[in-house]
């Protein structure tokens, strides 16, 4: 007997299926805890639980399988014993977790390249962060915008536990969850990447990919990946795959027509296309069923516009851009000979480019007086032509006038000298000990300063001293005020000496003002302690930005306490570890808690439990909650303050029992929303009763299992009772278009 049970243990032990398929009419492979009928005792119909690494309904063996269980993994750093491999093992009370740096990161490579638009994430932040997640390539080295699936934010001591969705489907085999920081640390609870099983499809992997090709249809929208199976449609509406030896059933999706669904519609048709006609209503630009473009200077709606004097002809709009000289909706008009260029406003004939010289008014229509470059009804001359001046641009403006010879239009000043000139009216020369002669101001004054040797405002008086920023006169005698950077000035003999080789700025030869990078000390002779962070430090030692981590002091030579991440001596920290707590985080914080700052007062409890020492367990449906009363946040597939409510609830509105108050969303009757109507075929159906409301096209009766009379009813559409809404086919009449028309027996009696 003893034999025998081990004989039937090695059994048990050896069923447990490895595939993931859920192919054809044959049971899906079984991803389940145990997946052998003696596994409780007795013959079991259903999976009673999901094996490590797989989800979604019991009902099929778990086919969504999260393909970051037990993956590859590495962190940009560890802190102590919080591994990254905590990050992808699937249990609930271990994380990751990075010293602080900047942008820490977590990367999970993948055995394979997914299709990957659904992430879940659970990360935890100290301060208020922002979250990135990155699907990439094992072969990329480097990280873009391209790669990026979602950015996300979370509040300080608070966790980020969803499901996340990127802006676009992304193929990739290496996931990179990032905190952007300039100096943090990265808590990682939990990332899944959940993949369908081939031939499933839907949120949790429920649904089957009916007559698909190989049974592969996109895991997401359940859309054949390969088409239909032989023998059935790919154009029928809502994707569906259907006999193809039969029109569909239920009508052609929104891209084609024709009896079999096996005409494209166009691409510029602005409705769906009838599906024995075509395109009935092209876009503008477009006519006829095909929606073909309009012909060469034809636009509009069924181009029955036509384009003149116009140099681009939009198909859609018409004329973009009149041609040179015309302007108005339908370029018609002339623009005025004043217009610059004889260019002016589409619309309303204004010049764009203003008048030609001797035009004023919007539209360049009115002459000015001679020499007057701009004018208006106002002021008969603003402006001059160039080299004139006054009232009305009578005078001629001086030779001594640099530039284009412009002057002042009242006085007749030179609005600039000649090229080496200055002065009122330009006629004496700038100084040849300016560093650029040819250029001063109207002063006389040097704008880049003197040559070397001069100084002065007019660059005119001799200086000797070498390596000297600035001279200075004392009666007959000439000294330096200040050096060049790296000098400094020899107040005896009033000359520039230089500074010991690290110093930047100097008093004299043995005191500095200002050290090199790295350097400190009155003749920065010293390095900076290398625990200062960048290696910065003043000129007196002390670090300029501060410690690294777990260290202090005014050199930071000194090593803080055990278990603190930032203090200012050994016997007081700042910042604890989590799980420590303490004036030197000594003290570990009990049981449940996750975050405390002392032995009673436990700030951040672990999700599915409360208290002051995190001790009571919240409600099966809560993930977290702040009493045994009251959810702050629900599992999936609850919502309310008790967390009874089902989603299938519409507006998500129930009482404390979970009884729905405003009826079902979708395809679900009962009072709680949780029983599906009778058949696939309902849209609707009552909420006690599950009676079928409402049915898909061409079926009706309370279970939608009757066909609306095919041949007869228009557009085979009828009520819940069969009645045909569209009329009946020429020739038929009667609730049910079964009855002979009596003119159409009329008509047969004439003839």
């Amino acid at each position: 007997m003893k034999s025998l049970w081990i004989h039937m243990s090695v059994i048990l032990l050896s069923v447990k299926c490895v595939a993931s398929q859920c192919i054809g009419s044959e049971p899906c492979d079984c991803h389940c805890e145990c997946c052998s009928i003696f596994c409780i005792g007795f013959q079991a119909r259903y999976c009673t639980s999901c094996a490590k690494g797989w989800s979604g309904t019991r009902s099929n063996s778990c086919q969504r399988r999260n393909v970051a269980y037990n993956a590859a993994v590495r962190s940009s750093s560890t802190n102590t014993n919080y591994y990254a491999r905590n990050a992808v093992d699937e249990e609930t009370g271990t994380y990751a977790l990075t010293k602080q740096e900047k942008n820490p990161q977590l990367t999970i490579s993948l055995a394979n390249m997914f299709n990957i638009k659904h992430l879940f994430v659970k990360v935890y932040a100290y301060q208020t962060s922002s979250f990135q997640v990155f699907v990439t390539n094992s072969t990329s080295n480097v990280l873009s915008d391209n790669d990026k699936c979602v950015e996300f934010p979370v509040d300080a001591k608070d966790y980020f536990d969803d499901s996340v969705s990127c802006n676009r489907n992304i193929i990739g085999d290496t996931i990179v969850v990032r905190k952007v920081s300039t100096s943090d640390i990265l808590l990682v609870n939990e990332v899944k990447v959940y993949q369908c099983s081939q031939g499933t499809y839907g949120d949790q992997c429920e649904y089957e990919c009916k007559n698909c090709l190989d049974s592969r249809c996109d895991q997401y929208t359940g859309v054949c990946e390969n088409g239909c199976n032989i023998g059935w449609h790919e154009t029928c509406l809502d994707n569906r795959c259907e006999l193809i030896s039969e029109p569909c059933s239920i009508g052609c999706s929104s891209s084609w027509y024709g009896t079999m669904c096996d005409w494209k519609c166009p691409k510029y048709c602005e409705s769906s296309c009838d599906r024995y006609g075509g395109c009935t209503d092209c876009a503008a630009g477009y006519f006829g069923s095909n929606c073909n473009q309009c012909p060469e200077n034809r636009f509009g709606k069924n181009c029955s516009l036509t384009c003149q004097n116009c140099m681009d002809c939009d198909h859609v709009n018409g004329c973009i851009e009149c041609s040179t000289g015309f302007y108005g909706d339908d370029c018609k008009e002339t623009c005025s000979e004043g217009c610059r260029d004889r260019n002016c406003d589409k619309k309303f004939g204004t010049c764009l480019n203003g008048c030609i010289n001797g035009y004023m008014g919007d539209n360049c229509k009115t002459r000015c007086r001679a020499n007057c470059t701009t004018c208006s009804t106002d002021d008969p001359c603003i402006s001059c032509l160039v080299g004139t001046f006054g009232t009305y641009c009578e005078y001629a403006c001086s030779n001594t006038c640099g530039g284009n010879k412009s002057c002042s239009k009242i006085g007749g000043q030179c609005i600039e000298c000649s090229s080496g000139m200055f002065g009122p009216n330009c006629t004496e020369h700038c100084s040849q000990n300016c560093i650029n002669p040819t250029v001063c101001q109207r002063d006389g004054k040097c704008f880049s300063g003197c040559v070397d040797g001069w100084y002065g405002p007019l660059c005119n008086r001799n200086c000797s001293i070498e390596n000297c920023a600035q001279c200075i006169s004392r009666s007959s005698d000439v000294s330096c005020a200040s050096c060049n950077m790296g000098y400094y000035v020899d107040y005896t003999y009033g000359n520039c000496m230089k500074c010991p080789s690290n110093c930047i700025t100097c008093k004299n030869e043995s005191k500095c003002t200002r050290c090199k990078p790295n350097f400190y000390g009155e003749r920065c002779n010293d390095e900076c302690n290398k625990n200062c962070v960048n290696g910065l430090c003043e000129i007196n030692g002390t670090c300029t930005i501060g410690c690294n981590n777990s260290k202090y002091g005014a050199g930071c030579s000194e090593n803080c306490s055990l278990n603190c991440m930032h203090c200012h001596s050994k016997y007081s920290c700042e910042k604890c570890l989590p799980r420590f707590y303490g004036l030197t985080c000594r003290g570990t914080c009990p049981g449940q808690c996750f975050n405390c700052t002392s032995n009673s007062n436990c700030e951040v409890c672990k999700p599915g439990f409360f208290g002051p020492r995190c001790g009571y367990d919240c409600r099966p449906e809560c993930l977290t909650c702040n009493s045994g009363d009251s959810c702050t946040s629900c599992r999936d597939g609850w919502s309310g303050r008790l967390c009874k409510c089902s989603k299938n609830c519409k507006n998500e509105d129930c009482d404390s029992d979970g009884i729905c108050q405003s009826g079902c969303n979708g395809s679900y009757y009962g009072e709680r929303c949780d029983v599906s109507c009778p058949s696939k075929n309902c849209q609707s159906c009552d909420r006690m009763s599950g009676n079928c409301t409402e049915c898909s096209k061409g079926l009706y009766g309370i279970n939608c299992t009757d066909k609306c009379m095919f041949g007869e009813c228009l557009g085979s559409a009828c009520d819940m009772t069969g009645a045909c809404l569209r009329g009946c086919q020429d020739g038929l009449d009667g609730k049910e278009c079964t009855k002979i028309s009596k003119l159409y027996t009329k008509n047969m009696f004439y003839y």
